[in-house]
């Protein structure tokens, strides 16, 4: 009697848990959930969606692939690392091609791997990042005469000189990791939000997708904690993919909300220097006194944004209000606030009592030498040096004689390297 598409996902997890533990434990957290919405395998962290009739006629190598697959999205972080503007199908697709190529380069041989993708696909996501792969696809992406004109949808055909657009029905999709409801725009139980559809174009056309679900705070805490036991279970049997471990030790890694950097950083460039003094002959005899002896020229901060659009004005706004708040209470004597893309073409300083509110800024590219260089050659010498970018910019040639830190919007700079200075994430919604 053949198995039902339930039980046989059953039977590969089980299998898991006894081949790739690292997978098998981790997959008996997600309760199966059967969708017609989903042309294969998806996730959104709580429930294993899939297609009956896809699970049906794939091999039991191809659903445990299925099921790896899935736990490494979450595993990556897919759902929160989306760029910010990031075409979430085109994403998703970034994602599921470095997936893909790391499990087939640890030895997996389900025959969905070929077929689904092949050697071409494999040679570009392999040793990058997802980040990196969905800026080629974007770059790459043909669209359709009627995205072409701008005309919104549906107020024009999908379609281009191959034929109509097809939805949910690209090649890079069918392996895993595609959107509940994708394809239709119709609410599901692994979407999000208002269910609304986002419109896209992806390399093979116009496609209809919703926005993916994000999970809670208390749900990532939790898969953080499964993911690190379970690495250490399969460690322990000597089971655990190698590709992992760098993985597994990024989890590990303290997070430092910005603001207690910016804060400590400050802190040391404004509080002064100490030093002993003696009493004075009308407080008499005793011993020497500690206090603090402020610099006679005092040096401020300078908060320098990066304005080339990556960083919306709400999120501009946000940093510079929370930031010149820390600097303020750990004694900044000034503040001054300096706009740049290629070049700086705006600064205006703020004190206790002046502040600009509103101001305009300008989208081009981005660098960061015309801006250290002004700042450097200013009559009044910074202390600290804050800088919101994200980070694919022009370094400065020279390290200035102050403290650097560069502040990079989640989604931008992970990756980049920063010559000098302190690099952090700024997450806003970090309290």
């Amino acid at each position: 009697m053949a198995l039902s598409p339930e039980d046989r996902l059953i039977k590969a997890r089980v299998a898991l848990i006894k081949d790739k533990p690292f997978y098998g434990r981790l997959a008996m957290r997600l309760h199966l959930c059967q969708s017609n919405q989903v042309p294969t395998t998806a996730t959104d962290g709580e429930y294993l969606y899939y297609s009956p009739e896809f699970i049906e006629k794939i091999t039991e190598n191809d659903i445990e692939f299925c099921v790896e697959h899935e736990i490494m999205h979450i595993v990556q972080n897919a759902f929160d690392r989306r760029p910010m503007g990031a075409d979430p199908m085109i994403w998703n697709l970034a994602c599921d091609y470095v997936i893909d190529t790391l499990i087939k380069d640890s030895g997996c041989t389900a025959p969905i791997l070929d077929e689904y993708r092949g050697k071409k696909i494999y040679d570009m996501a392999r040793d990058k990042t997802s980040e990196q792969i969905y800026k080629l696809l974007r770059e790459n992406q043909p669209k359709c005469p009627g995205c072409e004109a701008g005309t919104p949808p549906p107020q024009h055909k999908h379609g281009n000189e191959n034929g109509p657009c097809e939805q949910g029905n690209d090649p890079g999709q069918g392996s895993g990791g595609s959107t509940p409801g994708q394809g239709d725009g119709k609410d599901s139980p692994g979407q999000g939000g208002s269910g609304m559809p986002a419109h896209t174009c992806n390399p093979k056309g116009c496609v209809t997708g919703p926005m993916s679900k994000k999970m809670t705070e208390q749900q990532k805490s939790q898969w953080k904690q499964a993911i690190v036991g379970a690495a250490e279970y399969a460690r322990g049997k000597g089971k655990l993919p190698g590709y992992l471990s760098d993985m597994i030790g990024k989890l590990l890694e303290p997070t430092v909300n910005w603001k207690e950097i910016v804060r400590y950083s400050a802190a040391k460039a404004f509080r002064g220097r100490y030093t002993w003094t003696r009493p004075s002959r009308r407080q008499g005899k005793g011993f020497p006194l500690r206090r603090i002896a402020r610099d006679p020229n005092p040096k401020g901060a300078v908060i320098m944004l990066d304005t080339s659009g990556s960083i919306s004005d709400k999120e501009l706004i946000q940093f510079v209000s929370e930031s010149v708040e820390i600097l303020r209470v750990c004694k900044a004597p000034w503040v001054d606030i300096m706009l740049h893309d290629t070049d700086c073409y705006k600064v205006w300083r703020i004190t206790k009592t002046s502040a600009e509110d509103k101001w305009e800024v300008r989208r081009g590219g981005t660098s960061h030498v015309d801006v250290f260089k002004k700042c450097l050659e200013a009559n009044d010498k910074p202390g600290l040096i804050v800088a919101f970018t994200d980070l694919a910019t022009d370094f400065p040639p020279d390290m200035p004689p102050c403290e650097v830190i560069w502040a990079h919007p989640k989604g931008y700079g992970e990756n980049a390297t920063i010559p000098w200075g302190i690099k952090v994430l700024v997450n806003m919604e970090d309290n």
